[in-house]
Formats: C-alpha cells, sequence, structure tokens
C-alpha cells in the first residue's frame, strides 16, 4: 500500500527499492517499459535506443506491474515509459517514492 509521505508496504511489512541485488551500474540492470513504439519523438527514441544498450534485461509489456517490481526490490530495478497522461502514473507514485524510488 503506498500513501503519499509514509513508507510502502505489503501484506503489512515495510518495503523497499533497495535490496542486496540493487545493481550500482546500468549493466547489470533489469528495466520494463510498456513497448519501444511508445518513444516515437526523435530525442525519445535516441535515449531509449541508448539506455536499452546499457541495462543488463529489457522486459516489455508489464505496465504498472514493472513498477510494483521496482518497489518492492523484486525483478526490476527501472522503469522508462513516454507519453504518459497523469491517469497513467500518478496512483504508483506514493507505493513507488514510499519504497524509497524515484519518478521523474
Amino acid at each position: 500500500v503506498g500513501v503519499l509521505g509514509e513508507p510502502t508496504t505489503l501484506n503489512d511489512v515495510p518495503i523497499s527499492c533497495d535490496s542486496d541485488e540493487t545493481p550500482t551500474e546500468l549493466k547489470h540492470a533489469i528495466m520494463y517499459t510498456t513497448t519501444p513504439d511508445m518513444f516515437t519523438k526523435k530525442e525519445e527514441s535516441q535515449r531509449f535506443r541508448a539506455i536499452r544498450k546499457a541495462v543488463n534485461t529489457i522486459n516489455y509489456g508489464a505496465d504498472c506491474y514493472g513498477y510494483a517490481l521496482v518497489a518492492s526490490g523484486f525483478g526490476a530495478h527501472l522503469v522508462v515509459e513516454a507519453d504518459l497522461g497523469l491517469y497513467d502514473y500518478c496512483a504508483i507514485v506514493p507505493v513507488v517514492e514510499g519504497a524509497g524510488g524515484i519518478i521523474t
């Protein structure tokens, strides 16, 4: 459960993005994104290709599940998206931030 300004919990236990397996370099990171097709602007496309090459693993189609994996510190280290509306991400902000993550 995520509440703005409070620690995120799963089954009443606080969770954290940081775990013993959190990589310190992108080359070891697992990334999620909905689809590479969402990066339609030239600048977005170039940046997406660069980060796709930099990470260890990329998974597609997770939608909000990727954010939950980041928040829990289990199975994902970053989510990269483009072309989102407020309704696409606002509810997940307190979950990720309450687990120590950052959304920009």
